[in-house]
């Protein structure tokens, strides 16, 4: 059977630069889930100044399943164009890519999703519009990161803001 990308989450500065991204890709047997973090050094404007973390993990075929499952859980997801846009001044930009099936497949592009972590506070909506597709999505995101977290993955490869605000 040939590879594919089941899963991929990329978090981005406000200027779309990445910080993070996670891969993960069905019928491979090593180092099917694929990690990269980029560390600028914010006080040189200098692309020559990012520091590169590449890291791998293999997880098992009951995972893989377990990440699908997690998907087709939250079906909705599919259906997403985009999400609530929090009024939240700077920030993030947080990317999601669900395709369990050839012909079930979204990309969700957000800002600041974090802050449907717990309870969204009004006062982060101009209109506020219940129930938030954004806390869908993390929902989702938080199932599939436990099960990446459980296999080894590095919680910084898979934060949904750039500080501890969570």
């Amino acid at each position: 059977m040939k590879e594919k990308r089941i899963f991929r989450y990329e978090l981005a500065d406000a200027w779309g630069n990445t910080i993070s991204q996670v891969d993960v890709i069905e019928n491979l047997e090593k180092g099917n889930v694929r990690c990269l973090y980029f560390e600028r050094n914010r006080s040189i404007d200098d692309e020559a100044n990012t520091k590169i973390d590449f890291f791998t993990a293999d997880i098992s075929c009951e995972d893989i399943s377990k990440i699908k499952k997690a998907m087709h859980k939250h079906k909705d997801i599919f259906s997403f164009k985009e999400v609530e846009f929090p009024l939240v001044l700077d920030g993030v930009i947080n990317t999601f890519e669900f395709m369990p099936e050839k012909n079930l497949v979204n990309k969700i592009k957000a800002y600041n999703i974090w802050v449907f972590k717990e309870t969204p506070d009004i006062a982060f909506f101009e209109k506020p519009e219940p129930p938030y597709k954004g806390k869908e999505v993390v929902m989702v995101y938080d199932e599939i990161s436990q099960i990446l977290m459980d296999n080894g993955v590095n919680e910084k490869y898979l934060k949904l803001c750039l500080t501890d605000v969570l």
